[in-house]
């Protein structure tokens, strides 16, 4: 119920700007000309509904404990041990593919989380057993999942997929392009981040032609369950260098290296090396790092926001107008206009929501 919490808490705030903006555009109107308005309120917000499109998702396949979703594409973990994948046509057709992640006789297995991939295809499950944990693997067009031996014992709790190629992806030595990143990122992963409750960063790329798993490796250990990762991002620039960005429950941080993932990290020989780009004093249980962009998954995006207890930060990310400027070393630099938003109808007073402490102080023009 979190998350329903939080998602009013952001409608009555956006509800009460838009007050604040017909009381300020009364007041001008005696001073300013009258503009006609539009046939629809000009302060209608958009808003989130929620329409029931599946009963009885479960199948009878226990209950529902986990979820994620992609393009026309939901896929649901049951108490038994079963992966649901919904998907729907054009027309609104629906396909539900089932796939027995484990028997039913493993009373002490359970599914902790499910992780999809933006477009649906790729499906990661981390699944806590009675003395450890395991991650499975599943591509569209298989009945089966795949048992990732080479992680075993790592607590997934985020993933950041890789949307865009590299220069060392292309085809043939071509250049990359939008074509070729949609074709080969339907049957790879492609060089994905994988975050753990324990504070580590793993990397992994499996490919859905190869019968063998994919090779896996460390990519940064904080080895503190104090950070462990709520959310991780990850862009492709188009000189092949990547940005990651990645949240803890009580911080953010930024990085930019390459070409790979291992030379964005390796230079934090320490990982008490890497500043968080902004904290808070008082850490939330959990977290949530989100990156907007444009339609297409190839575009860089623009803004990112990140919740944290009851306040909402956000800002610009400028990948897109600083793409090509190879002297930026610093991940912080990709950040500007930065704002706190305090959302209403937050629990406790304001002096008890987090305090953020930002840095680098001069790059966010605080």
């Amino acid at each position: 119920m979190d998350l329903l919490d939080d998602f009013a808490r952001v409608r009555e705030t956006f509800a009460e700007l838009g007050d604040v903006g017909k009381r300020l555009d009364s007041s001008l109107g005696e001073e300013a000309p009258a503009v006609a308005a539009s046939p629809t309120a000009a302060y209608d917000l958009p808003t989130l509904s929620v329409e029931v499109t599946v009963r009885q998702a479960a199948r009878g396949r226990g209950q529902i404990v986990a979820a994620a979703c992609g393009t026309d594409t939901v896929v649901l973990a049951t108490s038994r041990g079963f992966l649901l994948r919904y998907q729907w046509d054009d027309y609104g057709n629906e396909k539900v593919l089932e796939t027995e992640l484990f028997s039913s006789r493993q009373p002490d297995t359970r599914i902790k989380a499910t992780f999809a991939d933006p477009t649906g295809t790729h499906v990661l499950i981390c699944i806590k057993t009675s003395n450890n944990y395991e991650l499975q693997y599943i591509h569209s067009s298989w009945q089966k999942a795949r048992t990732l031996g080479k992680l075993k014992g790592v607590a997934v709790t985020a993933v950041g997929w890789q949307k865009q190629l590299d220069s060392s992806s292309s085809s043939n030595g071509r250049s990359s392009n939008a074509n070729d990143a949609e074709e080969l990122l339907q049957v790879t992963t492609g060089d994905i981040i994988l975050g753990s409750e324990g504070g580590a960063l793993h990397t992994t790329c499996q490919d859905s032609r190869s019968k063998r798993e994919g090779a896996s490796s460390l990519l940064l250990d904080f080895k503190d369950k104090r950070k462990a990762i709520c959310s991780v991002e990850q862009e492709v620039l188009p000189d092949g260098r990547r940005v990651a960005m990645l949240a803890t429950p009580n911080a953010v941080y930024i990085t930019v290296g390459g070409p790979g993932l291992q030379a964005v990290f390796s230079k934090f020989t320490n990982p008490s090396m890497w500043e968080p780009l902004f904290e808070v004093e008082s850490p939330s249980m959990h977290s949530q790092l989100q990156l907007i962009r444009g339609s297409s998954l190839q575009s860089l995006p623009s803004r990112f926001a990140w919740l944290v207890g009851g306040v909402l930060l956000h800002g610009h990310l400028l990948l897109a107008d600083m793409a090509d400027d190879v002297s930026v070393s610093e991940g912080a630099e990709y950040v500007a206009d930065m704002r706190q938003l305090a959302l209403a109808g937050a629990q406790g007073s304001p002096e008890d929501e987090p305090h953020l402490m930002v840095r680098p102080v001069a790059i966010l023009g605080l």
